[in-house]
């Protein structure tokens, strides 16, 4: 197929290219395809319908089409390194997530809601996960879970080790206030149990070291991925099975959210019950597993940057949904709908956010700033509630003024994730990449997604995705798929 990029029509690039001489030495690591399918680098003409690939969305991959691909041959995957791809936003909404977690702690708990930055987290961790273990499963057939859980391993672990030893350092040393050096609270925390232990085995969080009370998130997340992969494994055995797993995680939504209202109304209930406990916020971790299963906004068409009138009021439907769930004060609410309904909200908010990336509105998420702080997020939130709890005691000057106390404590966070991103990740970086498939698709469909993750879960660059390819159609992603197309039909002046 001859390509002319130049002829006035709409030409998309799937993924980055690789550029490789082809000579003589060459001739075995070049097949001729007769069925052409659309590949990594190519420039694919427009297409109203589902075209293959076209229906990721484009538009934050290299411009450059390989040439031999264009031709219609396919380079075998054999010694070829490819440059990593994110998946467009995430890490600006992870900034903005710890961002609101730091105001919060730092003083602006009554103006700044630092609870729903820890949602946020969930959220993203939940279709994070989802979309890379799709991903695997459709490139090797199966999903290899102890690589899984070794890769997790070697990406949670090492910060957390290392936070820990600053912490239960400062508390030997009376550098922080409160606190003990308990064996059974290392050994929740290191456990993953520190949210139970909390509720049950130290509620005023005097047997833990200062500052390290907000563990509580991680376990909550290694609680659910547990036994995720595992229902994956079983469930993806067989495609069609998608829809099932997916009618299992909305009837477990209702369920937790019923048993939360049950809870609310026993006589001795605490507000933490809800807020920490894994049974009453996985639900959270899921509706992002759901996003990446059904309306996954890397499988759907964008033609242009410019949202329509349809997709914006979507979007604001988000918006006021999730302002809802903030406005509304009422308690019973809080500790029951609030984390549903932010759920739901999240949905189109993710949603366009990662496929209209380039709009104005989005385009800041994925600015140099917004993608460090992002990327830092996980070691950031680690220690900066130990460094505010050290300065609470130790400089009670800065502590008594928030807008001093909060830059102090972003600094020195973003210092401490820098250094554990420089000295201590590229060792273990190595170990993950030992652990991931080996197994490589001769025709990869898609970017690579890397170095995206929640800071309390994801693995980051811990799984590369190669290709989405193809998954179960839904009815979620056919619903936003066919409202934007028919709109756009019918309006076609586009809302910037």
């Amino acid at each position: 197929m001859k390509i002319n990029p130049s002829d006035g029509r709409n030409w998309r690039v799937l993924a980055p290219a690789i550029r490789r001489p082809v000579g003589p030495a060459d001739e075995q690591a070049v097949q001729h395809r007769e069925d052409h399918r659309p590949l990594q680098g190519e420039l694919v003409p427009p297409c109203p319908g589902k075209c293959g690939n076209q229906r990721l969305a484009a538009g934050f991959l290299p411009e450059r089409a390989d040439h031999d691909r264009a031709e219609g041959l396919t380079v075998r995957m054999r010694n070829v390194q490819q440059p990593p791809q994110a998946i467009p936003s995430l890490n600006g909404i992870r900034a903005i997530s710890v961002l609101l977690v730091v105001l919060a702690h730092s003083g602006f708990g009554t103006i700044v809601p630092g609870g729903l930055g820890v949602t946020i987290f969930f959220f993203l961790s939940g279709y994070l996960i989802t979309t890379l273990m799709l991903t695997e499963n459709e490139r090797l057939g199966n999903i290899a879970i102890l690589r899984f859980y070794a890769r997790r391993i070697f990406r949670l672990a090492p910060p957390l080790l290392i936070t820990l030893a600053i912490a239960y350092g400062l508390t030997y040393s009376g550098l922080l206030p409160e606190g003990q050096i308990t064996l059974e609270g290392l050994t929740a925390q290191i456990l993953y149990f520190a949210n139970y232990y909390t509720l049950f085995f130290d509620p005023s969080s005097n047997k833990v070291p200062a500052g390290t009370g907000l563990l509580w998130s991680l376990a909550v997340e290694e609680h659910f991925y547990i036994f995720f992969p595992l229902l994956m494994t079983l469930f993806l055995r067989n495609a069609s099975r998608l829809r099932t797993i997916g009618i299992v995680f909305i009837i477990t939504c209702v369920v937790i959210l019923t048993w939360r209202i049950y809870l609310v109304q026993s006589p001795a209930f605490s507000n933490d019950r809800t807020n920490l406990a894994s049974d009453t916020r996985i639900d959270s971790i899921i509706y992002g597993c759901l996003m990446s299963m059904f309306i996954n906004p890397l499988q759907s068409p964008r033609p242009s940057k410019n949202m329509s009138l349809l997709q914006w009021t979507l979007f604001s439907a988000g918006i006021c949904f999730l302002l809802l769930s903030l406005i509304y004060r009422n308690p019973v609410f809080r500790e029951t709908f609030r984390y549903s309904l932010q759920g739901i909200a999240f949905f189109p908010i993710f949603y366009f956010a990662i496929l209209f990336h380039d709009n104005a509105i989005f385009r800041y998420l994925n600015t140099v700033w917004a993608i460090r702080i992002g990327t830092y997020s996980y070691a950031i939130y680690l220690i900066h509630y130990i460094i505010l709890s050290a300065i609470f005691k130790n400089a009670p000057f800065i502590a008594s003024n928030p807008f001093a106390v909060f830059p102090v404590v972003l600094i020195i966070s973003i210092g401490f994730a820098a250094a554990i991103d420089s000295f201590v990740d590229p060792y273990f970086k190595q170990l993950r990449h030992k652990y991931r498939s080996s197994k490589r698709s001769s025709i990869p469909l898609g970017p690579d997604i890397t170095r995206v993750a929640s800071p309390s879960c994801c693995e980051s660059d811990s799984l590369t995705a190669r290709g989405h390819g193809r998954m179960d159609e839904s009815w979620g992603r056919r619903a936003f798929s066919m409202l934007s197309a028919g709109w756009r039909r019918s309006a076609p002046r586009a809302i910037r």
